[in-house]
């Protein structure tokens, strides 16, 4: 791991936002549909509910499963 978790989940501002109703709350399919817009090797579940996504040792995007946001580059 080439990164500090906090300050890339802290200094990437969320840019996508799920609404739960829309899919009845079900955090396995948000949590799908936000993985089918980035390309990743490995999930880092060391701040979960914080799951932060790298390809290639690099942190490419953070999901938060429990507030429904993201960030992807």
């Amino acid at each position: 791991m080439s990164y500090d978790i906090d300050e890339f989940v802290n200094t990437n501002k969320f840019n996508v936002e799920f609404d739960g109703e829309l899919f009845d709350y079900d955090e396995d399919l948000m949590t799908q549909t936000f993985e089918k817009d980035i390309t990743f090797d490995t999930i880092n579940e060391n701040a979960y509910p914080v799951l932060v996504y790298e390809l290639n040792t690099k942190a490419v995007a953070w999901y938060d499963t429990e507030q429904f946001l993201g960030y992807q580059s």
